[in-house]
């Protein structure tokens, strides 16, 4: 695996895709320098970091940073109450940055920044604007992750700095760590130093830190979820009065030691399907769920007025109900946010067929009916409700740090503000890694909104490309949504079939018992509800409308060879379409292979020259993907393992074995088949 630092150092220094040119009448000139008056209250320091990259990224744009002279961007305190809002003045003369905290002047600054990669160049857009986040809470994970990992005490070194730096500006104000609450107990100082190290750290950024931990808070003792998994012990179960108050008294006491840790958020159970024998009504449950998070928040909140308690009763829908899970919505004590799956058990019409997925699909835009009902539920309740959605990458196609598809964003983000969500979790089973795809959910977190669609692609678009091929860009994005839309959403699928690595997948013609490929798809299929025909129409049409996008960005690929960033950017786009093109070749291969074993007749030596094409195919995908990773070394990592699921070795090994077949199998078969013989030898 890489070496993170590194990678995020590459993140970093986002290229700045700026022309030297006139100042228009509507904007300020920065061309002559600019310089930064801090007359906001900043005791602690917690804005040098913002200040440092906003100073920074004019370096890199070539504006001088002045002490005396140049353009006056000048922060002070006023204009807003709110938190993290802000208001902006930009004359002629100098820029006016006002806010009621210090996170509003920090997303001031970034939003500055944003403006003048708007504007592309040094200069910003005359005129007032006055922001605010429509969305308070903004969470992400690193990547890799792992959910019943103990991060905190695992991790040894700081999180990276320009990591940090990114989120920031991409709008997150919080980030997660996992941790196991039994080792904290057991070894507090060490792992409380820790945390207090990285709160400290994160800070800077204006980033707050919160805890995740898989805990069983809602069984009773009595509950069979022990039996199915005994790891959890029955003794540990939260009806138990002593060990609720054991809990609450480690969360006060880490909140109280720890001072600036924001929150925690507590996954209610671990592999909570297993437990298909517990109580089914859910009554019980959530009574005790209930009493434990309203002794835990007291807790939290006497060490930390500010602290929040977040309740993520993940899987427990799979095995209480979804009525059920409704229903517990509104019985949690007040204060308590609680959090849901987006997409979760949301449908969409594909093949003429209703199709119902779980967990998060950056493909599907929801919300889902049930993420509706529970908004409304816990609404009424007046509790806070958190949303976890995937942003930048996503399990359909883990392999890329990025799908582009901000058409999905603009959609997702438009539902959730009109739901009135508190807060977010993005990127979670992938971590997240910045992109222009997290830059722009970042902005849509705030108002105001943009009004259309075309209005924020156009924008995105101007940022981070060009403004002359701008509407050619978003004519690509709008392809790749569109093509993203036909994705099979059936969870099997999404996991173990070939779309994520499809360019590795070892081919044979004759059967090869458990080695056979055609075993793989056969199991990736069983507990789908898509048949092979319906499976391959959707590739087929995701595809092709990929491609139509591809050869855009391909076409504009000429403008952009100076940019290491851009051009990384168009290869992954590129992968993905590869990736695309090999899986959707490799289910038709399978269905011609079937009727090749299985029919008679002499036109299955016209099917099998036709399979000799799709092997050959196959090989130049894989060599295609080689010389694509040669542009952006990142493609094949899988963001939700941590692991390279292909890289240029394995898409070499893949190339010989799919020579050799040819060379061995083919010939074997075609001469069986011009003898007038069964393809196979009977057994």
């Amino acid at each position: 695996m890489w070496n993170l630092d590194e990678k995020f150092r590459d993140v970093k220094t986002r290229e700045l895709n700026w022309h030297w040119r006139g100042c228009r009448i509507s904007e300020a000139d920065l061309r002559g320098g600019v310089k930064v008056i801090m007359e906001f209250p900043d005791p602690e320091g917690v804005l040098e970091a913002a200040v440092d990259d906003f100073k920074e990224f004019c370096k890199r744009g070539n504006i001088k940073v002045l002490k005396r002279d140049g353009y006056p961007i000048i922060c002070r305190l006023g204009g807003t109450s709110e938190p993290e809002s802000y208001r902006l003045s930009v004359e002629t003369e100098c820029c006016t940055l006002e806010a009621g905290d210090s996170e509003g002047i920090r997303r001031g600054l970034y939003y500055l920044m944003s403006e003048m990669m708007l504007c592309e160049g040094p200069f910003l857009k005359l005129g007032e604007v006055g922001r605010r986040p429509a969305i308070r809470r903004r969470l992400a994970h690193e990547y890799p992750i792992d959910i019943f990992e103990d991060e905190l005490g695992s991790r040894s070194e700081a999180i990276v700095d320009s990591f940090l730096s990114m989120l920031a500006r991409d709008g997150f104000n919080g980030l997660l760590l996992t941790v196991d609450l039994k080792k904290l107990a057991a070894k507090f100082k060490v792992y409380t130093g820790k945390l207090t190290a990285y709160v400290e750290q994160c800070r800077r950024y204006g980033i707050d830190v919160y805890l995740f931990c898989t805990e069983p808070i809602s069984f009773d003792r009595n509950c069979p979820v022990f039996e199915a998994l005994p790891e959890l012990k029955r003794e540990k179960c939260y009806d138990d009065p002593v060990v609720r108050e054991r809990l609450a008294a480690l969360m006060e006491r880490v909140f109280g030691t720890v001072t600036n840790l924001r929150g925690v958020i507590f996954r209610s159970l671990k592999d909570g399907y297993k437990a298909a024998l517990c109580a089914k009504d859910g009554s019980d449950s959530w009574k005790n769920a209930s009493a434990t998070l309203k002794l835990v928040d007291e807790a939290v909140k006497r060490a930390n007025p500010r602290g929040e308690v977040i309740f993520w009763p993940y899987e427990e829908v799979f095995w209480r109900g979804l009525e059920n899970q409704l229903k517990g919505a509104a019985q949690l004590p007040r204060g308590i946010a609680q959090m849901r799956n987006l997409e979760g058990f949301g449908s969409k019409q594909q093949m003429g067929e209703k199709r119902v997925v779980a967990d998060n699909w950056l493909s599907l835009i929801g919300p889902s009916v049930y993420f509706k009902a529970s908004v409304k539920r816990c609404k009424k309740a007046g509790d806070a409700v958190f949303a976890m959605l995937p942003i930048g990458s996503s399990l359909e196609i883990p392999t890329v740090r990025s799908m582009p598809v901000p058409s999905n964003y603009y959609r997702k983000f438009r539902a959730m503000r009109s739901l009135g969500i508190d807060g977010i979790v993005q990127g979670w089973e992938t971590g997240l890694f910045p992109s222009e795809m997290t830059h722009a959910a970042g902005l849509l977190a705030f108002d105001p909104f943009p009004a259309t669609e075309d209005i924020f692609l156009n924008k995105i678009a101007r940022m981070y490309w060009d403004e002359r091929f701008a509407g050619e860009i978003v004519t690509a994005w709008k392809h790749f949504s569109q093509a993203f839309n036909h994705f099979p959403l059936c969870h099997e699928f999404r996991e173990s079939g070939p779309l994520q690595d499809s360019v590795i997948w070892h081919l044979n013609l004759l059967p090869a018992g458990d080695d056979d490929f055609a075993v793989r798809i056969d199991s990736c299929m069983a507990d789908c509800e898509f048949d092979l025909v319906s499976t391959s129409r959707l590739m087929t049409k995701l595809t092709r409308r990929w491609a139509m996008g591809v050869r855009i960005m391909q076409r504009l690929s000429r403008h952009f060879r100076q940019s290491l960033e851009r051009m990384r950017e168009i290869a992954q786009i590129e992968a993905i379409g590869v990736l695309f093109e090999a899986g959707n070749g490799i289910f038709k291969f399978h269905e011609l292979r079937n009727q090749i074993l299985q029919g008679e007749g002499p036109e299955r030596l016209l099917k099998l020259k036709n399979l000799r094409k799709m092997v050959r195919d196959q090989i130049e995908y894989s060599r295609r993907m080689i010389m694509l990773i040669e542009k952006d070394p990142m493609i094949g990592f899988h963001f939700g393992e941590g692991v390279y699921r292909f890289n240029a070795a394995m898409l070499e090994e893949r190339i010989t074995a799919l020579r050799l077949m040819l060379q061995k199998e083919f010939p074997v078969v075609e001469k069986r088949l011009k003898a007038g013989l069964p393809a196979l030898e009977d057994d």
